[in-house]
């Protein structure tokens, strides 16, 4: 994980499609993890911590804490949770890593297509129940 001030030209970016899109509705998926299973590569100077014991831990908490800095940056749009995705709403942490060592072991970077199609059902689910913020409902006039 980068520090948090690297990703704030990156929500800025963001920010500015979501704004394009106006008055459609905007979705954004949190980002979930990568390199679980192993790291991106041999170099000493990459995933340095990968093998500390809470490893996988702290790097959900790392990207749980990006996705409450997304919901509160951006605005006119629904944030999603891609753990949400991945193991449902009512997925515990222990259940979650499992999901997620499981789904990222042949590719560290990226998940099997069963994760993939596990979160594109969750997605549509989810997408489905969301309101949309009232700020970009368009007046009925314009129908």
């Amino acid at each position: 994980m980068a520090p948090e001030r690297a990703f704030q030209s990156s929500l800025d970016s963001l920010q500015r499609i979501i704004d394009a899109c106006t008055p459609h509705p905007t979705f954004v998926i949190s980002p979930t993890t990568r390199y679980v299973s192993r790291p991106c590569c041999a170099r000493s100077g990459h995933c340095t911590n990968f093998r500390d014991h809470d490893y996988l831990r702290s790097l959900m908490s790392d990207l749980t804490k990006l996705r409450f800095m997304m919901v509160r940056k951006l605005v006119g749009t629904t944030v999603i949770s891609g753990f949400d995705l991945i193991g449902g709403n009512s997925c515990n942490k222990e259940r979650l890593e499992q999901f997620l060592v499981a789904g990222w072991a042949n590719d560290p970077a990226h998940p099997n297509g069963q994760v993939y199609a596990k979160m594109a059902l969750n997605v549509i689910e989810k997408i489905s129940t969301v309101e949309e913020p009232t700020s970009r409902k368009r007046p009925r006039s314009s129908f």
